[in-house]
């Protein structure tokens, strides 16, 4: 039996059927594989704006450390979005790598440096994030969407200065608080919340919001408003018209404030002055010292020489010295004894406007009532702006510190093409090599039989 590549030809167009079935079975059978066994990596690049990161520093100056994206606190928050069991946050933890996109430029120069002796340090500021997920391309997306948001929050809330401010209590008045109290903490709120936005206006060069475009400075005159109207309004009725509660109750509480006040304040004058003599002590323990500012002392001119020949740039200031910290103790101290000081003045204040037996005139107290209840109305819608634009203003002030460098994207881990192709061409090698298997051995069979029917 002698067989030429015409026969084998023949034999595949034979089968033909065959093959193009053997092959679809093939390729449905790798669709199906890659089906069953398809998972996708999600991945995100994100870049550290400030220079600190570049030299291994956070803005704390502490020492930077990117697997803080996978710590235990930005991944608990990832299980509280997602609704994942906590069983599951080691294996997310260990499906997250986290790859230096090194800056091709910065590594020549590193190297150079090394080749002559020159120490040089580099720190990447730009990384790519990824996470190997499981078969839902949207869950793997998601999660590493929120990983990278929650760590964002955590990056905000662990280095950057972001806005916040104190809302009033609006239900001041249905508490055991007195009148002037209740006017006392709305007017504390106030303050503080137009000193907090005036120095967040100057931060921000008085920054707008987009989605309401209310600036800082217009909420400041807002607020400025309330406390230069409104709220003097209800102190002047309040104290005309001697309007408390409970005036024995008031007066006591304002007495054990003051006494209060008054004690913090001696005991702060006292660390003043303790505080003063380690100053005097340390200047008249270096009258004698020779140093960069002056030449007192017994010291001849070749040994203050040494002093006066020293390069300018290592003059320069690079710490506190113990004088710093007593000084700035000591200030700190005469600035809390004074602020007790007033404050027990404002004390000693009201209990002037209330220790007489004058007695409030009827309904006043509904006046004040509703003149409080008016502030507090006028307050809420106020503080809701001003929220509103903290929000934004702290989505703006993020990027400028860390930002993604493209959206999230996935990719599969196995492909559809190159496993169809491999089933494809395997299909069809093996029904190829059956078909021309079958009709040899066919052939053979036919071959054998004539030759016993020749032989017969």
């Amino acid at each position: 039996m002698k067989l030429t590549i015409w026969d084998l030809f023949r034999f595949l167009l034979k089968g033909k059927w065959v093959i193009i079935s053997i092959t679809i079975i093939t390729f449905l059978a790798a669709m199906f594989y890659v089906n069953r066994k398809q998972t996708y990596t999600a991945n995100v690049i994100i870049k550290y704006e400030d220079s600190c990161i570049s030299r291994g520093q956070t803005l704390k100056g502490t020492s930077f450390d990117v697997e803080e994206i996978i710590s235990p606190d930005v991944m608990l928050r990832v299980i509280e979005d997602t609704g994942l069991s906590s069983q599951k946050m080691d294996s997310i933890r260990n499906k997250i790598t986290i790859t230096p996109i090194e800056d091709t430029a910065q590594i020549k120069l590193k190297e150079a440096n090394q080749k002559n002796g020159i120490e040089y340090e580099y720190y990447p500021n730009a990384f790519c994030v990824s996470y190997d997920g499981s078969s839902s391309f949207e869950q793997t997306r998601s999660i590493l969407n929120s990983v990278i948001n929650n760590y964002f929050d955590y990056y905000a809330n662990e280095y950057l200065y972001l806005a916040s401010i104190k809302e009033v209590d609006y239900t001041l008045n249905s508490k055991d608080f007195d009148y002037i109290e209740q006017a006392e903490l709305i007017e504390k709120n106030v303050k503080n919340t137009v000193s907090s936005l005036s120095s967040y206006s100057r931060d921000s060069n008085n920054y707008v919001s987009p989605s309401n475009g209310i600036s800082f400075n217009m909420l400041i005159n807002n607020f400025e408003q309330m406390d230069t109207y409104l709220i003097p309004q209800i102190f002047e009725k309040i104290y005309n018209g001697k309007i408390t509660k409970n005036k024995p109750l008031l007066i006591n509480k304002y007495t054990e404030r003051k006494e209060s006040y008054l004690r913090v304040k001696d005991n702060e004058e006292f660390l003043a002055s303790k505080t003063k003599e380690k100053m005097d002590a340390y200047v008249e323990a270096n009258l004698d010292v020779p140093n960069a500012y002056h030449e007192s002392g017994s010291y001849t001119q070749d040994e203050l020489g040494v002093i006066k020949d020293v390069d300018e740039s290592f003059r320069v200031v690079i710490g506190r010295t113990s004088y710093d910290s007593l000084f700035r103790d000591y200030a700190d101290s005469l600035t809390s004894a004074k602020t007790n000081l007033i404050l027990a003045g404002n004390c000693d204040n009201v209990i002037g406007k209330f220790e007489n037996d004058t007695v409030s005139q009827g309904g006043s107290e509904k006046v004040v009532e509703a003149m409080i209840k008016q502030c507090l109305e006028e307050l809420r819608p106020l503080y809701a702006e001003t929220f509103d634009v903290i929000e934004d203003y702290n989505s703006y002030l993020l990027p400028k510190h860390v930002t993604k460098l493209c959206d999230i994207c996935y990719f599969p881990n196995l492909s559809y093409k190159v496993y169809g192709f491999i089933g494809a061409v395997l299909g069809l090698g093996l029904s190829c090599i059956a078909v021309i298997a079958f009709e040899i051995y066919d052939l053979f069979k036919k071959t054998e039989k004539k030759k016993n029917g020749a032989q017969v």
